[in-house]
């Protein structure tokens, strides 16, 4: 049996439903847009996550709607379906999600949380088109899942695990159609799966596979089952359902699965979503009909791979098959890189293309100036169901190759130029970009000899230096050797430090000179550190802070990650049967935390975790049975596997009960005895005759464990006990004894 629940048992949500007690019901959120699925103008498809969107949408839901659950959720408490007490013929389907079931124990341990469906006039179907979806008791003292009042419900598929009934009616208004789905009772209290509280009151068993716990061999259930249907013995062994060892099928006209062929289902492609091809089914040349001969659910239906229909006979097909199909993968939507520029003699390597995308011949020229077209391939990040396309055109602006030429003056002889740029045609342009065509020469024509400033040619050492005069009219150059001194500045650890050369000619009665300056750079081994560590903190690094005492320059090294802390809590009540609820938090560290949720027993030296061990999951609770000290461990990890581990100790009581006993002779003795709570009891003790309504006190309250009076006549006394825990709870007893003289 666990092996089952593990197989198809999944995460669900929490959501309470309160209880409808004295008249006060449910207030239900209004259903969204984004949650309705329009399938035709007659009916739609309405998703629910959590309680309170499944009973929005199941009672405003119209006639042929089917509620989808996109998530499981819990049923605490009784909530009613009603589908606004109008004629609706509506579908539930699970979707591979689960409706829990639990609650606080009532009278005699019972565990009163149900869905009431209210509406003689709705026709309620349930079915599983998922994988392992349905209902699920967590207390095996739930005692029904679907109670009837009023209306017909049909069990289609799924999987009911129960506590001790699955369903029950009370009116003759209310009717039960079990056709198919997988029944199991975790607690049967001796009167099988399908509950009658009338006589009138109907269910009908036509089909679905049964474990021994669910007691059908008793009246009850063979009493509702069809006319012309039998139970036989399943052959689940060395499967997930191999516990259903009891099924139904029609007597004399049932035909089991194997005898059938099951068409071929074309390959799939990947859509994201949940894929459930329709099926093709014959037996011989007639063709079988989901949900009257079988039905279906499907597994592995979303990423590519194979998944798997699952079809379980119903009606006069007994028996499971699967069918397996092929999802395959699809081609992803992308939208061509634009504005791509390069420049002539550059190849497409250097043409950056968006993330995904690549060159499919990268050393290929970008060709000429203009608006040319590559080959390009897209790589989509989900590789797994997307296909890589290749062979997409995609166009390049190609640009000029503009080189500068520079000014040159004219010579005696020679001509010059003004600046201007050139492209790899050899057209001359005005600016850098290659905007503006120069219609003007660019040529200086000679002017024949004029000197005007020299120019200056100067030693590697800067230790000599000589001027050259050049005739601005023809190619006449006169060289002058110059007069070198220098002034030199030392450098410091603060500041450069510099040599200035001057160079000094007299030419044509006229002074020259030409400067050079060689900077010294500063000493960087000149600094005088101090080092300051700074400690890392929650939200800050940590370093090493190096400060020059004479210049102020500083520098870090030596970083550390932020601290990682664990600011994680927990809330209880320290009361048997209410939850303790962890809460993990962090800061600092290198985040993307993890964490792991762990309690025991302090007297066990096992840790059970909650969730997943170093999961995304913060937020885990437990509910502890017995009174003790139970230990908790929060664990927080960052993304480098530094762990911080936070510890409480909880101590839980449990309930104060008051066993105060009293022994009647000639005097009427109480003695004080209590058990639960905190320990350390004290004791009032009251009496007073059954006819008056003024209780005396015996012993002055909560001094004593034990009191006695001897009763002044014949008659009836009321004798009350009131015990108070070290807490101040309080537990009350009350007794009424008769007096005979």
């Amino acid at each position: 049996m666990e092996k089952f629940k593990k197989l198809f048992r999944k995460a669900f949500s929490i959501a309470l439903c309160a209880a409808l007690v004295g008249g006060t019901a449910l207030t239900l959120p209004a259903l969204t847009q984004d949650s309705v699925i329009t399938v035709s103008a007659a009916a739609t498809v309405k998703t629910a996550s959590t309680l309170e969107e499944f009973l929005t949408a199941i009672n405003t839901a119209n006639d042929g709607d089917t509620i989808k659950l996109t998530g499981s959720f819990t049923v605490v408490g009784h909530c009613e379906i009603n589908a606004n007490n109008e004629s609706k013929k509506l579908t539930v389907d699970f979707n591979g999600n689960t409706i829990h079931f639990d609650g606080k124990p009532e009278s005699q341990n019972k565990i009163q949380s149900y869905l009431y469906v209210n509406n003689a006039n709705l026709y309620l179907i349930f079915k599983d088109s998922g994988s392992g979806g349905g209902m699920l008791a967590d207390n095996p003292r739930v005692v029904r899942f679907l109670k009837i009042h009023e209306g017909k419900v049909e069990l289609l598929s799924g999987t009911y695990t129960g506590g001790l009934d699955i369903t029950r009616t009370e009116t003759k208004n209310a009717h039960v159609y079990v056709r198919g789905g997988y029944y199991d009772l975790l607690e049967d209290d001796n009167d099988g799966p399908f509950y009658k509280d009338s006589t009138s009151s109907t269910f009908e068993v036509s089909g679905g596979y049964y474990t021994t716990r669910c007691n059908i061999n008793i009246k009850n259930f063979q009493k509702g089952l069809l006319q012309g249907y039998v139970t036989y013995e399943t052959k689940f062994e060395n499967t997930p359902f191999e516990e259903y060892k009891i099924g139904v099928h029609a007597d004399s006209n049932a035909k089991e699965l194997s005898g059938v062929t099951i068409a071929d289902i074309s390959d799939k492609k990947y859509t994201g979503n949940k894929i459930t091809p329709s099926l093709t089914i014959k037996d011989g040349s007639t063709v079988l009909k989901e949900n009257i001969d079988y039905t279906v659910f499907y597994s592995d239906n979303i990423n590519v791979g194979t998944a798997t229909a699952h079809i379980d006979g119903i009606g006069e097909y007994y028996g499971a098959l699967t069918k397996t199909f092929n999802i395959v993968k699809a081609a992803p939507k992308y939208t061509k890189p634009t504005d791509l520029t390069a420049t002539y003699g550059q190849k497409l390597n250097e043409v950056k293309l968006p993330d995904g995308w690549t060159w499919d011949n990268p050393d290929q020229s970008v060709g000429s100036a203009g608006t040319n077209t590559f080959k390009a391939t897209f790589t989509p990040k989900d590789t797994a169901n997307y296909k890589t396309v290749s062979g997409i055109s995609v166009s390049v602006t190609v640009g000029h190759l503009i080189t500068f030429v520079e000014s040159k003056d004219a010579a005696c002889t020679a001509d010059g130029n003004i600046a201007y740029w050139q492209d790899e045609n050899g057209q001359i342009y005005s600016d850098a970009e290659g905007k503006t065509v120069m219609e003007d020469s660019v040529v200086i024509p000679a002017t024949g000899h004029s000197y005007g400033k020299p120019k200056w040619t100067w030693a590697k050492d800067y230790s000599s230096a000589s001027a050259y005069f050049t005739c601005t009219k023809g190619d006449d150059k006169q060289k002058v050797t110059a007069k070198v001194t220098s002034k030199k500045t030392e450098a410091t650890c603060k500041d450069d430090g510099k040599t200035v050369y001057t160079a000094t000619v007299k030419f044509l009665n006229k002074t020259y000179k030409s400067t050079k300056t060689v900077v010294i750079p500063k000493n960087p081994d000149a600094h005088k550190y101090e080092e300051t560590v700074v400690s890392p903190t929650a939200t800050e690094q940590g370093y090493t802070l190096h400060t020059c005492t004479v210049c102020g320059d500083s520098y870090k090294d030596n970083y550390v990650n932020p601290l990682l802390v664990n600011n994680s809590t927990i809330t209880t009540t320290a009361e048997v049967g209410d939850p303790v609820v962890l809460n993990a938090r962090a800061a600092g560290g290198t985040g993307e935390y993890t964490y792991a949720l762990k309690y025991k027993k302090s007297t066990s030296s096992t840790w059970k975790t909650i969730g997943t061990n170093y999961g995304t999951q913060s937020t885990g609770s437990f509910t502890p049975k017995f009174a003790g000290t139970y230990n908790i461990a929060i664990k927080v990890k960052d993304s480098s596997g530094k762990i911080k581990t936070k510890t409480f100790t909880v101590n839980i009581k449990a309930p104060l009960k008051n066993k105060t006993t009293v022994d009647v002779g000639e005097k009427i003795v109480l003695k004080g005895a209590a058990s639960g709570g905190a320990s350390g009891y004290t004791y009032a003790f009251y009496y007073k005759r059954s006819t008056n309504s003024t209780w005396k006190e015996i012993k002055p309250a909560y001094t004593t464990d034990s009191a006695e009076f001897t009763p002044a006549s014949s008659t009836s006394y009321d004798i009350r006990s009131i015990v108070k825990d070290a807490d101040g709870v309080m537990s009350e007893k009350t007794f009424t004894v008769k007096v005979i003289k």
